[in-house]
């Protein structure tokens, strides 16, 4: 299975996908470019920058990227830009 089709279907299971997920739970390294190509396929992704904690405990964002339009029931809960 490619990388870019385990992200499809991660982002199906979850609702959603961060580089952080993608290198602990798929092990892949380069979620832009896995995104990419999923767009390049004629998938619709969407995302949006998400507030987090790094090692230290600083604040920094990190894109979370979505199937589809980010209007859906999964951001209903969060705080979407």
């Amino acid at each position: 299975m490619k990388q870019s089709e385990k992200v499809y279907r991660y982002i199906q299971e979850f609702g959603s996908i961060t580089s952080r997920e993608a290198f602990l739970d798929l092990g892949i390294i380069q979620l832009p470019k896995r995104i990419f190509e999923l767009k390049h396929s004629g998938i619709v992704i969407t995302d949006k920058w998400i507030k987090v904690k790094n090692r230290y405990g600083e604040e920094t964002f990190i894109k979370q990227y979505f199937i589809g339009s980010i209007e859906n029931e999964n951001c209903k809960e969060k705080q979407c830009i």
